[in-house]
């Protein structure tokens, strides 16, 4: 036990990341449902004095976050490969890959199913006052019309949407699909990666393959910068002197917040032109601005010190349930909450941050107990790996904002 803790204690500055993460996703989704003007996400919805485009957004900007959880993925998925060598490790890794997010997808498609059942989901009415086209449509959830919700669909559709890209019953599961190809991508490349010698070699073969990358299918680019940064790291060559950790940290938050070339990031329009719209461009900028937070958590310890910690922990562990609940929570709960409020006297920005802190709470509490079976399921898998392939390597299932075993394995440094 006290080995686990020690190995833990290393990286808890990266599950306090990605559980901060989480909650951006949360208010990205909570704002385009209740107040899209106020984000200007989309751009049906900006007006005048929506705050997309400002530097703080990235507070805001969901997507980001998500091409942050997919670099962590990629740095996560490679330590265990670096630190054993073994092949054993990649077998585990790609056999428990499906089973180890299936279940915390499932259970969370389950609940919307039983929302719908019970008639609280309250999304469409609410859509009437919020003038949310988000809201309106489940969260873009494609919901085919005539829809009669039933378990078994929901069961189907958790175990099949890593393959389909399937999400009418619950929206955010959308990452799954990448998340499952950016894995096996990760599993692929570590054993060529690992094993080139010359920093020269690495960067022509890591161009090759992201330039291929973007033009076929742009958003393993996360994965790929966030394997690189893993290899970097174990040479033991992603090192951060003193406070410049925090400039790297700011200007990553700064990037975090790109959507389009506008307000605060209208200097960056050259790079819209260069690649073709907003859309690459904010995966590579958003990507960009993950590679360098990730390089101040692993390589910066003045800035792994401000964010170690057991809260830092607990987020990381409940970091992908509130990812899985949230949106089921924001078309149920959250919609209740507001109407009432409105309806209690309450007013504008009041009932909108009464219905924000309520939200939080409910998100957090529905969270806990599938963080709890998520840990139980992950110490049932490994078990099962061992049954299966024989005692070896430990694998780091791992992957930000789909597991929460993300520091269980740090890189050794090789000499």
């Amino acid at each position: 036990m006290s080995e686990v803790i020690s190995k833990s204690s290393k990286h808890v500055p990266l599950e306090a990341a990605r559980g901060i993460a989480a909650l951006f996703v949360v208010l990205h989704h909570f704002f385009l449902a209740f107040a899209p003007n106020f984000t200007g996400v989309l751009q049906a919805d900006r007006v005048e004095k929506s705050i997309v485009g400002e530097w703080y957004f990235a507070v805001f900007n969901g997507s980001a976050a998500v091409y942050f959880f997919f670099v962590l993925s990629g740095y996560v998925l490679s330590i265990s490969y670096l630190n054993s060598r073994n092949s054993v490790v990649l077998a585990a890794g790609i056999l428990k890959r499906v089973p180890r997010l299936a279940l915390p997808v499932v259970l969370s498609l389950v609940l919307t199913v039983a929302l719908w059942k019970g008639n609280l989901l309250f999304y469409s009415e609410t859509s009437a006052i919020t003038g949310s086209a988000w809201l309106a449509s489940a969260g873009f959830g494609l919901m085919p019309a005539g829809l009669q919700p039933s378990y078994l669909d929901a069961v189907r559709q958790g175990l099949t949407t890593f393959f389909t890209g399937e999400r009418y019953y619950n929206s955010s599961i959308w990452t799954m699909y990448y998340e499952f190809f950016g894995s096996i991508f990760v599993f692929a490349l570590i054993p060529m990666f690992g094993s080139l010698q010359t920093s020269r070699s690495y960067l022509i073969v890591a161009a090759f393959i992201g330039t291929l990358a973007l033009f076929v299918f742009p958003n393993l680019i996360p994965f790929l910068v966030g394997m690189s940064l893993c290899v970097v790291s174990h040479k033991g060559r992603l090192r951060v002197p003193g406070y410049a950790g925090f400039v790297m940290l700011g200007i990553g938050l700064y990037l975090l917040g790109f959507v389009e070339s506008i307000k605060y990031y209208a200097w960056l329009s050259p790079v819209e032109w260069i690649w073709g719209g907003a859309g690459h461009s904010a995966l590579l900028l958003n990507t960009l601005g993950s590679a360098l937070i990730v390089t101040a958590l692993v390589g910066g310890p003045s800035v792994s010190r401000a964010l170690g910690g057991r809260i830092g922990l607990l987020l990381g562990r409940l970091s992908f349930p509130i990812y899985l609940v949230h949106v089921p929570i924001i078309l149920s709960f959250s919609c209740f909450a507001l109407v009432r409020s409105l309806e209690s006297g309450l007013v504008g920005w009041t009932a909108l941050n009464v219905t924000l802190a309520a939200t939080f709470v409910v998100v957090l509490l529905a969270a806990l107990p599938l963080a709890v079976v998520d840990a139980v399921w992950v110490r049932m898998l490994g078990w099962a790996t061992v049954l299966l392939l024989g005692k070896g390597p430990r694998l780091s299932t791992s992957s930000v904002a789909v597991d929460p075993d993300v520091s269980s394995n740090t890189p050794s440094r090789s000499s």
